[in-house]
């Protein structure tokens, strides 16, 4: 056999190798994503140096003039998030926002969600001539989860888990479940609440077949089945949502102030994250 024809096949066998090995490698990935090895199976771990795009998107609200901060990143393998932002001085009236946050790629495949969540830092300042909108910041699990019937962003309907914090209690936080439409429904459910920094294992899921929505808040390593919550409705629920976006976020608020310059600073971790990992158990 000459040489040249013997590199032709080496550079065949070699392509039909590397096909092989891809192909095996997607579907081992498949296999690891839907929880086929009998163990658990993580959506995204943050072991990466850079975001995966093909799991993430990113979200709309870093641009805000009266955002300074805005970080978004992996840090030490995990997700860090952190927004930092201030209120106008011409006005007691309403407050400014800012966030930072990530979107699951493919959201209407998701319909629940499981992460470690450490909320680590805050720290605000309020404005006591401003009794339309405290300085606050949020950190959230969730999404938009289904449409109400008309198609309408109006009728989107969203459901999360968040960790509320303010000045007026800047070592506390307040966990709750959030189910709202954008139009004429909001429903909140509190879970619990717990000092600042405190890890925390969050589960959010819809229980479609039931019309509801039920959360779980663990604190991470602790046994036992942690805090439930279910929250029902009774809208139509068969339209997937016109706007689809299921997310990990932080949010911040910060009063309008003529007397003070106020400002709302948040940084939270996310780690360990996991989707459609079933149902949890309700007594």
């Amino acid at each position: 056999m000459g040489m040249k024809r013997r590199g032709v096949l080496l550079i065949l066998f070699g392509s039909f190798l590397s096909a092989a090995w891809a192909t095996q490698t997607a579907a081992a990935d498949t296999a690891l994503l839907r929880g086929l090895l009998g163990r658990p199976v993580y959506y995204d771990t943050f072991n990466r140096p850079w975001l995966d795009p093909a799991r993430w998107m990113g979200g709309p609200t870093c641009w805000n003039w009266q955002t300074l901060e805005c970080v978004r990143e992996i840090r030490n393998g995990r997700l860090r998030l952190a927004v930092s932002t201030f209120g106008r001085t011409d006005s007691d009236s309403g407050s400014e926002f800012g966030g930072s946050e990530l979107g699951f790629v493919n959201p209407n495949g998701i319909d629940s969600m499981k992460a470690d969540v450490v909320q680590s830092r805050f720290s605000g300042l309020g404005c006591s001539t401003n009794d339309t909108a405290p300085t606050s910041t949020i950190v959230k699990i969730g999404g938009f989860f289904f449409n109400t019937g008309t198609g309408s962003t109006d009728d989107d309907v969203s459901d999360e888990v968040y960790l509320w914090v303010d000045p007026s209690e800047p070592t506390t936080m307040l966990v709750a479940n959030w189910m709202t439409r954008r139009v004429g429904m909001g429903v909140s459910t509190h879970i619990g609440s717990y000092p600042i920094g405190t890890p925390l294992t969050v589960t959010n899921a819809w229980d479609k077949a039931n019309h509801r929505f039920i959360s779980v808040v663990r604190v991470t390593g602790e046994d036992g089945p942690g805090r439930t919550v279910v929250v029902p409705y009774s809208v139509s629920d068969t339209m997937p949502p016109a706007v689809p976006f299921k997310y990990l976020l932080t949010y911040a608020f910060s009063a309008n102030c003529t007397s003070a310059q106020t400002f709302a600073r948040v940084e939270a971790f996310f780690d360990n994250v996991m989707i459609n990992v079933g149902l949890p158990p309700v007594e």
